[in-house]
């Protein structure tokens, strides 16, 4: 029974991955959609650190908008790779030097050791963040990208069939 429902799993998820990869070849406006949605989470950490009322915390708020801000700058790394000409190469370009400038700038921020040298540098990379978001509004990109949700309906169900088969095993 165990064996069963671990070889159905393990073609489910060699399904998954193959539909994965395809969805990884993406294309330039999916790129940047995506590298706009990290941006915004990234202002959004960074507005929740301003708010911090101590160190400690504006730390655990900033990590989380150094994580986004990684994400941007790799989707914009590699929007440039596959741009369709030089005019959308330099604008993600232009872009991605805001986004490192607002990671580097997050990245002092959370190693800062007091709370005014952090505020400071938060203040920077939500400078740096915001002005990457208004080089390249929501508004004139695709609405596309990010993984299908298909993938994530399969991925739920896959644990779900998963977690049930192991519960029978242990009962049984």
């Amino acid at each position: 029974m165990i064996g069963k429902v671990i070889r159905m799993v393990g073609a489910i998820l060699t399904t998954q991955a193959l539909a994965l990869g395809a969805a990884q070849a993406q294309d330039f406006g999916s790129l940047v959609s995506q590298a706009v949605a990290a941006n915004q989470q990234l202002v959004d950490h960074i507005d929740a650190a301003t708010r911090a009322p101590d160190l400690a915390t504006l730390r655990a708020d900033i990590s989380l908008g150094v994580s986004s801000a990684q994400a941007a700058q790799s989707l914009l790394q590699e929007a440039r790779a596959v741009a369709p000409d030089d005019a959308a190469r330099s604008r993600a370009q232009g872009v991605l030097a805001h986004i490192t400038a607002s990671l580097s700038s997050a990245t002092q921020a959370s190693q800062a050791t007091t709370l005014d040298v952090a505020r400071s540098r938060v203040d920077a990379a939500r400078g740096e963040a915001v002005e990457a978001l208004n080089e390249l509004p929501p508004a004139t990109l695709p609405a596309t990208g990010g993984p299908p949700t298909g993938l994530l309906a399969s991925f739920g169900l896959v644990a779900l069939a998963l977690g049930l088969g192991l519960r029978r095993a242990r009962f049984a």
